[in-house]
């Protein structure tokens, strides 16, 4: 075992070869194993995909199929053909299957997949009435009517009179001397008139047909089942199983992870479309993998132990360079700058490096600055508040005045004026609370409804739980300065203002609604435009273009809440010419505030 004063006794490049060396087999191996493990997974789940795509494709070739011999069925009964084919006179009967004959194989001969057909009529009568049989070659012979309805396939149409598709071992002798297994669909014919069962149509195809349309791009030991309603094998790549129950079948080996899987079932049909394939014969090429990863593993441990020496000899003298210029750093001298070649790690530290003491060195020239920045917009603020102070208590002087002398409106509208005076003030506060706020806006809206009586009327309508919320001061006044200018001024009468202050779970809602004169849709696009990002915005400060006046106040609100707030708040802007203008403010809610 190696000491730790060894260990700290030796040089950088020795540490980086030591180090590196069992770094470079655990990493190869993992590496190595796990390249194997996706390698498998990628192959196994691609060819599922390519897999489960073929079983889509089969079940769409074998839809098809289906689809045919309904169309044929539903021929019948649109042709009127098997109502006289199935008909009681003796004499028109003959006519009647010569034409059914003619007509039939005809079809038959152009669907070459048709190989059989029968046809039965349900009620014995009077007039015995021989199956109609006919296939590929002519005139065929069928098991009759009375053994028919003894079989399986005769209480499933009956129950299914719509249609159903059953298997027809060779061994059941439904069409008789045909040795073929076949996939059969079975129909109750109906009276094209009056709509009553009047026979049974069995329309066989060769099992091997269906195989025919089974395509195996893949390996040897993939096998693809067609699978009925009824669970029974009407077609499969392995002949052998074809006739069976894919229950019966070996469930242990076709469900075993070792297999890959996929299923399709026909919307139409009802039938599934079934392809299992062994995974160890997709996976058998890969397994040279894990062989070549031990001979990689053996050169890149030569070659990293020797990388590694030539690495650290490279790195160790910037980096003695970097810790010169740090301990002068450490003393005080910030004119310090390291000059590194290459854009390697190396090469990027050292650009880090000179930026970072070039920061520092900008930092702490700002926050000289800035201190002294903060004294005279100290010394400012201190000068605005004394002659803001004064004007107030000169006011209050002023109402309590006129009071005295009986002019109670002229004490009303100056006492107003002092109250926006004193909560604009409020004592150098940045935030309010929300009530002060609706103070202030109130006093504001009395001055100009008196100013503008009786031109406007408005409304407020605040949730009292947000009483005690803080927002930034004189946030809601600007909205309702320039809703009385710039749209209800101009209206020339009628005015409303509508003040609506709610809470959406964790946030602040406020309208400032009106019914002025609106903003003209080229400005308020620039305006909608601006909001989005006020910093980039410059507004004129001369000009009587109501462009420039009204986005002045919206857009200082929307700095003022980016600063504040960030991405977390939000200003939207909505107006219709001649019909009014909707200013909304989105503010998160302080959890404390909730709780007072």
């Amino acid at each position: 075992m190696i000491r730790k004063s060894y260990l700290h006794n030796v040089s950088l490049r020795s540490k980086l070869i030591i180090s590196f060396a069992p770094i470079f087999i655990l990493t190869i191996a993992v590496i190595g194993y796990f390249s194997f493990q996706i390698a498998s997974r990628e192959i196994i789940e691609k060819v599922g995909e390519e897999q489960q795509n073929l079983a889509k494709k089969t079940t769409l070739q074998f839809d098809y199929m289906a689809q045919n011999v309904k169309d044929f069925t539903d021929y019948l009964y649109i042709s009127a053909i098997a109502d006289d084919l199935l008909s009681e006179n003796l004499i028109p009967m003959i006519d009647a299957r010569r034409d059914a004959f003619r007509q039939y194989s005809s079809i038959m001969v152009t669907h070459h997949s048709f190989q059989s057909m029968i046809v039965y009529k349900l009620e014995e009568d009077s007039v015995p009435f021989d199956p109609f049989a006919i296939n590929q070659t002519g005139i065929t012979s069928a098991m009759s009517y009375d053994n028919f309805r003894k079989t399986d396939f005769y209480k499933e149409v009956m129950d299914h009179k719509f249609g159903v598709w059953m298997f027809l071992d060779k061994d059941d002798k439904v069409f008789i001397g045909d040795h073929h297994d076949k996939v059969i669909f079975l129909k109750v014919l109906k009276n094209s008139s009056t709509f009553e069962d009047i026979g049974i149509l069995v329309l066989g195809i060769d099992e091997s047909k269906f195989r025919e349309t089974i395509d195996l791009p893949f390996t040897d030991e993939t096998a693809v089942y067609l699978v009925g309603s009824d669970g029974s094998i009407f077609t499969s790549s392995d002949e052998a199983s074809v006739g069976a129950v894919f229950a019966d079948l070996n469930q242990e080996q076709i469900q075993s992870d070792q297999w890959i899987i996929s299923e399709d079932i026909s919307a139409a049909n009802g039938w599934k479309t079934i392809i299992v394939q062994k995974k160890d014969n997709l996976l058998h090429q890969i397994n040279d993998i894990r062989y070549l990863t031990l001979i990689i593993a053996f050169f890149c441990l030569l070659f990293g132990i020797v990388l590694a020496g030539v690495v650290a000899s490279a790195q160790i003298k910037p980096i003695g360079q970097l810790l010169i210029s740090m301990r002068a750093l450490q003393k005080g001298d910030f004119n310090q700058k390291v000059t590194f070649a290459g854009k390697d790690e190396i090469g990027q530290l050292g650009h880090g490096y000179n930026i970072m003491v070039q920061r520092i060195k900008e930092l702490i020239d700002d926050v000289y600055q800035s201190k002294i920045k903060q004294r005279d917009a100290e010394l400012k603020t201190l000068q605005a508040q004394v002659n803001p102070h004064f004007l107030y208590n000169t006011l209050n002087t002023i109402s309590w005045t006129a009071e005295q002398k009986g002019q109670t409106e002229l004490s009303k509208i100056v006492y107003s004026l002092a109250q926006v005076f004193r909560l604009s003030l409020s004592d150098g506060k940045v935030e309010i609370l929300l009530k002060q706020e609706i103070e202030l806006i109130k006093n504001y809206l009395f001055i100009q409804q008196t100013r503008f009586h009786p031109r406007f009327d408005y409304e407020i309508h605040v949730d009292p739980k947000l009483d005690h919320t803080r927002i930034p001061k004189l946030l809601i006044q600007p909205l309702i300065e320039n809703a009385i200018i710039h749209g209800i001024e101009p209206l020339g009468g009628s005015g409303y203002l509508q003040v609506d202050i709610s809470r959406n779970k964790d946030r602040m809602i406020i309208q400032v609604i009106d019914n002025g004169v609106g903003i003209p849709p080229d400005k308020l696009i620039r305006l909608q435009a601006a909001l989005l990002e006020p910093t980039d915005w410059i507004v004129p400060t001369d000009g009587p273009d109501l462009e420039e006046r009204l986005g002045w106040a919206l857009l200082n609100i929307a700095e003022r809440l980016s600063l504040q707030y960030g991405p977390h708040a939000a200003i939207t802007l909505q107006s219709l010419e001649n019909r009014g203008t909707q200013v909304t403010l989105e503010l998160p809610i302080d959890k404390e505030d909730l709780s007072c």
